[in-house]
């Protein structure tokens, strides 16, 4: 461990050219590519160039800074490959459901994550989270069934003025051919009738 932190000190800080110039470059790392950049040339007290012979030491590389092997986790079964130098790191694409199961489980076996520095906080926060999920969805539920139950009422309603509109509407179909029946039992008599009567009754 002592020999990982000492080997790591030797190291410069590699930084592009003009960081100190300009806030939104930040103190990070890119290739100088210009003609008479003082960087991609080498000169003194321009900074240091990335280059093959800084690469770390054997016995650091692949290392954390404890000392310890970084081990991808992606299911709880991946937590029994894990040896003494090792630590385990749950990946960035495994859900929350899952993260869960695999933090509970490195809790029974007593092994520690890096990514996760308090599990039973963590655990917790998540709980949380899960029954305000739940709550939402029953909320959500709820409105969409009000929703249906008012548009059937809505619909229920036009059907039935519907319904009594059309009864009414027989009934006054009905109503004029009752009319015409009357109407030809009480016929007024024709002038020729009235003729021919008038004409018996002088006979």
């Amino acid at each position: 461990m002592k020999t990982a932190i000492t080997l790591r000190k030797k190291k410069p800080r590699f930084i592009r050219r003009d960081y100190t110039k300009r806030k939104n470059l930040g103190e990070k790392w890119r290739r100088p590519k210009g003609i008479d950049n003082k960087l991609r040339l080498n000169i003194k007290g321009h900074g240091k160039k990335i280059s093959q012979g800084y690469r770390s030491a054997k016995i650091i590389r692949g290392l954390n800074r404890s000392g310890l092997k970084e081990v991808l986790i992606n299911s709880p079964n991946d937590l029994l490959k894990i040896k003494e130098n090792q630590i385990s790191l749950i990946s960035k694409t495994v859900g929350s459901k899952k993260r869960v199961e695999i933090i509970k489980k490195a809790k029974e076996l007593n092994l520690p994550i890096q990514n996760i520095k308090d599990i039973n906080s963590f655990l917790k926060q998540i709980e949380e989270k899960i029954v305000k999920k739940k709550e939402l969805k029953k909320k959500l539920q709820d409105k969409k069934k009000k929703f249906v139950e008012e548009v059937k009422k809505k619909t229920k309603e036009p059907e039935e003025k519907t319904k009594d509109n059309e009864k009414e509407k027989i009934l006054k179909t009905k109503e004029p051919k009752k009319q015409e029946i009357l109407r030809q039992e009480v016929k007024k008599p024709t002038q020729q009738q009235k003729r021919t009567k008038i004409i018996g009754e002088e006979k």
